[in-house]
């Protein structure tokens, strides 16, 4: 019978709680405000923000609160000495391959309100609907026959990829794009002074007010220019990710003393990626409607595919050095995992601004320019290199886990001690 641990210090655990405790507070407070802001908007007609936006936001706020309280609950249970058991369920895999077939008559129906008039009270629940049911299907499939380790670890996980990872990634990717930005102005300047003179005044207008024409006009004398391009290149496929495969598996370093296998580095990885592709997802999702919803929704779900699996495959890889000091193995991770997260940004960058590229771009980046007429076809099969690589990882993992697995009582005239575990410890 498991023994309840004593009430003790735990300094994770305490931290585990303070870091819950301070997003739920947060995310209840901004949900309030974003209610009643959302209220006043749909009833004043002089009112600028859009009532579904706000609306969605305030709901992925509840939802994060959602999320945060198991974390808190097993942090407590863990100070107080006490064991709270998982949560069991079955057939949790078939029952995710279930929630695709869900998914498929969400979209229909979140397609539809998308396009109606009005404030939609349903729809927020839509796109959660539509962004978490493949997340979760995927999460399901990496981890699949591959030990989870305990509740409490699990959640944490979750509570910190929601909170401390998306907004370090955030705050290092707008110092690495207003730099850039500066460049861009400086490398126009020196080379067009005309052009720069055309550029500042349209920023000193649109600064006075969103105005979505102007802004699209810099967009497009912004996107005309090779060298404008080309540091956008650089920013999204080169740094940003570079910066996110670093940050999102940033809480595996709080277990790297206890040196986990790499199942157990694969899995953590697995699950901080979903965390981190459920936030930025439903940010986005938040702000879709009409025509180009039901393409967000389908877009996000290919990268909630490729944000489980690169940091899933950085977690195999710092779990393999932690544990078994193969360096190596963690270095070539971490290069695969920018590599398919540049490329695939690439493609989807040079995608969406096929509109705005001009002839002059053709001809001095003619890389760029067929990049981002075979863009469709490319996506499509990073995906499945993507999802290659996740179920790859798993089954060679499962097998490798087998091996290590001690002969059962039949098998063996003495059987393997069981090391004692403490359910829901970190």
């Amino acid at each position: 019978m498991e023994t309840p641990p004593r009430h003790t210090t735990h300094i994770p655990s305490i931290f585990q709680l303070l870091l819950s405790g301070l997003g739920i507070l947060v995310c209840g407070l901004a949900a309030v405000l974003l209610f009643a802001a959302s209220l006043f908007s749909s009833t004043t007609a002089s009112a600028t923000l859009d009532s579904n936006f706000l609306l969605s936001v305030a709901w992925v706020a509840i939802l994060i609160i959602v999320l945060l309280l198991p974390s808190v609950a097993y942090a407590i249970a863990r100070l107080a000495g006490q064991t709270l058991p998982a949560i069991p369920i079955k057939n949790r895999y078939l029952i995710a391959v279930a929630g695709l077939v869900l998914w498929l008559v969400v979209l229909i129906a979140g397609n539809s309100l998308a396009n109606a008039t009005g404030v939609s009270i349903v729809l927020p629940f839509l796109q959660m609907l539509a962004v978490g049911l493949p997340i979760w299907w995927l999460l399901e499939t990496g981890q699949r026959g591959l030990s989870t380790g305990s509740s409490q670890r699990t959640w944490g996980m979750v509570s910190f990829s929601l909170l401390v990872s998306p907004l370090t990634a955030l705050i290092i990717e707008t110092i690495a794009m207003i730099i850039m930005a500066v460049l861009a102005f400086m490398l126009i300047g020196s080379q067009q002074p005309q052009l720069f003179d055309e550029l500042s005044r349209l920023m000193t207008q649109y600064s006075s007010g969103l105005d979505p024409t102007m802004l699209e006009q810099v967009s497009r004398e912004l996107l005309a220019q090779p060298g404008a391009v080309l540091l956008l290149l650089i920013l999204f496929s080169g740094i940003a990710p570079m910066v996110e495969e670093l940050i999102k598996p940033l809480a595996l370093w709080v277990i790297a003393v206890r040196k986990p296998t790499p199942a157990q580095g694969f899995v953590c990885g697995l699950i901080c990626g979903a965390a981190f592709a459920l936030l930025e997802s439903l940010g986005i999702a938040s702000s879709s409607t009409g025509d180009v919803w039901l393409l967000n929704m389908l877009q996000r779900s290919g990268t909630g595919l490729l944000h489980i699996t690169t940091c899933g495959l950085m977690g195999w890889g710092l779990a393999s050095a932690w544990s078994r000091q193969k360096y190596l193995r963690s270095g070539l991770a971490f290069c695969g995992a920018v590599l398919l997260h540049g490329t695939w940004n690439a493609f989807g960058l040079l995608m969406g601004f096929i509109p705005y590229l001009g002839p002059v771009v053709s001809t001095q980046l003619p890389v760029a320019a067929w990049m981002s007429q075979v863009a469709p076809v490319a996506l499509g099969v990073l995906a499945l290199v993507a999802f290659s690589i996740l179920l790859g990882l798993n089954r060679h993992l499962r097998k490798e886990q087998m091996l290590l697995q001690p002969p059962s009582e039949g098998n063996s005239i003495v059987e393997a001690p069981t090391p004692p575990t403490v359910q829901g410890a970190l």
